[in-house]
Parts: C-alpha cells; structure tokens; sequence
C-alpha cells in the first residue's frame, strides 16, 4: 500500500521539489528586435507562487544539508558545514532529476524535500522529525556525525534508512552511528593508505610528511600514510604538522629545509594552510628550494586554489575523487557534471562534488535491487554490494555501512592545470 503524505505541517521546509516536473523552449518565437524597457508602478503584491503538487505514488526524499544560507549568490560562512555539504547537495538533487526523467524507480516518481540546516541542531531535530512524519523513504544527512546525529536518532526509529555523502568517521563503517546509518566514503585513513601505495609503486623511497595540524582529516591522513609507510620499509626524511602561525613562519623554519633530501613529500592540508604552506603568500616549499615531488592526499582538493597562484609547483600530484576539467575516465561522470551545471549555473569546483551523485546513483540501485523502498531492505542491499559501479566508478561495501573501497583519481599538475593521470584503489 502506498503512502499517504502529509504535508501541511511541514513549515521548516523551504521548498518542495517534484523532480520529474519540467518545462521544454523548443516552441518559443526567435527574438527579432530588442522590446521596450516600460516600468510599471503597482500597490499590488505579486500573487503566492502556486505549490507543486506531489504524486500520490511519490518516493519521498529528505535531504538535510548546510547548503549555505545563499544570499545574492554569497555563502554565509557560519554555516560551519556548509564547505563541505553544499556541493554534494546541488549533485544530488541533480542526480535524483535524472533517475527521474528516466522514469524514476519502481514505476513511481522521487520527490525530494529540502531543508538547508543552517548547521543548527534544533532545525536537524525539527525538520527531521517532520520529514519522517510525512513518509519519507530516506534522508540524505551532513558531512559529520555530531550534525547528522538528531536525524539518524528519528530516523532509526522510524526505519528509514539514512545515508551521508561524505561522513568519515570509523563509526558509519561498523554501524555504529546507527543501524541504518550509511556514508558514501570510506574512513580518512583509507586515503592516507592508499596515498603511501601509490608513492610507493612510483620508486619513491624517501619522504618528506607535511601536513596541516588544524584540520581532523588531514591529521588523520598523513597519520595512516606515515604508518603504511612505514609497513612498506620507507624511510623518513622530515616530518612536521604545521599550525597557522607556523605556516606563517615557514620561512625561517630551519629544519624544514631537510626535505630537500627526500624522493618525494606527502602532503596533507586544508586549504588555509595548505595554500600558504605551498606558497600562496610566496613563502613556501617551492621557494625555499624544495624541488622534491608533492603528492597531496584528497583533503586538499578544496576548490579553492589553483595551480596557476603557484607558478614554482612544479611536480604535484592531487588525490581526488574525481576531476572536474573535462577528462574524468568515468562514463557517467560528464552526465553528472552538466546537471550541476544546470542547477548551480557553474562547474563543480572540486571532485568531492561526486560523492552526492554517487548517493543518488547507489541508493536508486539499492531501490531496484531490493523491489521496495523499506529502509532496512534497502539497507541490506547496500551492504551486499561489491563492484558496484557508480557515477565516480567502482564501490565495495562487502557486508560495511561505508565503502570498503573506491576508486580515487591521480591528477597531475600540467602547465597551470590539474589533469587526469590515473585511477587507483583506495582499500580499508
């Protein structure tokens, strides 16, 4: 029996999206002439837009993530999850457009419910509640636990299944942030892993390990890629963590200059530190005559920087989840592009914007596989899956409530630019 919807209440939410609606120009006249600009002075008010009805039948989606409190096209930056759940957010909504204009899933349209969080608990907690009063079949939550907490708390009481583009933490691999709790990456020390391997199969021998002492996932990288390195029989040749003030005096650090020594550097870091620790402010590794190879793990592929604000980078290496200039070896992933182009009117600016495609792709298979939209048999396909292709390539979840592996892309700096070198397995 299908559910039936109630909507009314829902006052938290800030629009109602029926993706399979829309709208074709092709009858359009061509314009022949500028028309004339006339101002028109009224005391009417503009007349209520006209809600969109929803399907009887619809799949209903909650999607609960800091998309940033836009304003004139400007973020507000206390929207402290904003960096990291916007872009997933404009990639999903676009992917659930897509599985909808190919007839949706199961027969039934998808419809998807939009809240932007603010990064407040109390909007999570209320507007996840009413989500799940409504009847929605499952929530897409925001990038870290402590946020996604108060949805996961309903939803598991609920049955709903709830999935996150990008959570990191040990705890959705082994269930423990819930039963039906998922991730579309895995842990941060997988990246740190795979990074070491990588570096290892390019005849690197000796390194150098700098990386960013203010930011939990490049911490968590460099330490995983110093332990695997460790395992493989490399050597050390420097190792340091900077703070903001000690990136500011990367000049006058005289034992940083022992990486001058090393086959290659690992590279963990942020954008704030990472840029000036490359150089943004012209005090960096380049410019005190580091010239060793940089691999630079996936924390760093902000989106914020570009190889060309470092004319000396020289050889650079950046680990990411997918690339976003046009040469991304997945066939679907152009695809996934041009509906964020669509929605946000710009390209994606990092290949973190993938993860919230992937979501969208993975949970309509899981859909399909397991005939109904029920959480904890939806629940349960997600976990059998090995090999499964999605929108940035191959995933395994083997028996994990977060990928086991999947696949990360190599880009190499080229003339100003970051291009597609290679694909490589990131593995727990």
């Amino acid at each position: 029996m299908l559910k039936s919807h109630r909507l009314a209440p829902l006052a938290l939410f800030t629009l109602i999206v029926v993706a399979c609606s829309g709208g074709g120009e092709g009858d359009a006249a061509p314009v022949t002439e500028t028309p004339e600009v006339v101002a028109v002075v009224t005391n009417e008010l503009p007349p209520t837009p006209t809600p969109v009805p929803i399907p009887e039948n619809a799949i209903l989606v909650g999607m609960l993530l800091d998309t940033g409190g836009q304003s004139d096209g400007e973020l507000d930056p206390g929207n402290v999850m904003s960096t990291l759940d916007r872009s997933p957010a404009v990639a999903f909504e676009a992917q659930i457009e897509a599985i909808n204009a190919r007839g949706g899933l199961l027969g039934r349209p998808i419809s998807l419910i939009k809240v932007d969080t603010t990064s407040r608990l109390s909007v999570i907690d209320a507007a996840a509640e009413d989500m799940i009063d409504a009847g929605v079949d499952m929530i897409v939550v925001t990038c870290e636990f402590d946020f996604a907490a108060p949805a996961i708390r309903r939803a598991e009481a609920a049955g709903v299944i709830v999935i996150s583009p990008c959570a990191s933490e040990t705890g959705w691999t082994t269930g423990a942030a819930g039963d039906l709790a998922f991730s579309m990456v895995p842990p941060v020390a997988t990246y740190g892993k795979a990074m070491a391997d990588y570096m290892w199969a390019q005849d690197y021998r000796s390194v150098a390990v700098i990386s960013d002492q203010s930011a939990p996932e490049a911490r968590i990288e460099c330490s995983s890629f110093t332990a695997r390195w460790a395992e493989l029989g490399g050597t050390f040749v420097y190792s340091e963590a900077f703070t903001l003030a000690a990136a500011d005096d990367f000049e006058d650090n005289v034992q940083v200059r022992r990486a001058r020594d090393a086959d290659a550097i690992a590279f963990c870091a942020f954008s704030i530190i990472g840029e000036k620790l490359l150089g943004a402010d012209g005090s960096g590794i380049r410019t005190i005559g580091i010239n060793a190879p940089i691999v630079a793990g996936p924390s760093f592929d902000t989106g914020t920087w570009l190889p060309l604000d470092f004319p000396g980078l020289g050889v650079f290496r950046q680990l990411a989840l997918s690339s976003v200039h046009g040469d991304d070896p997945s066939p679907l992933h152009a695809d996934a592009m041009e509906g964020f182009a669509r929605l946000d009117s710009a390209n994606p600016a990092s290949g973190r914007f993938v993860v919230g495609a992937d979501l969208a792709d993975l949970w309509a298979q899981a859909v399909e596989a397991a005939g109904t939209t029920d959480g904890v048999a939806v629940a349960a396909e997600i976990r059998k899956m090995r090999d499964v292709e999605t929108i940035s390539g191959r995933m395994t979840f083997g028996g994990s409530q977060a990928p086991q592996s999947r696949e990360l892309r190599v880009l190499r700096h080229s003339n100003g630019r970051l291009i597609y070198e290679s694909t490589i397995e990131a593995a727990q």
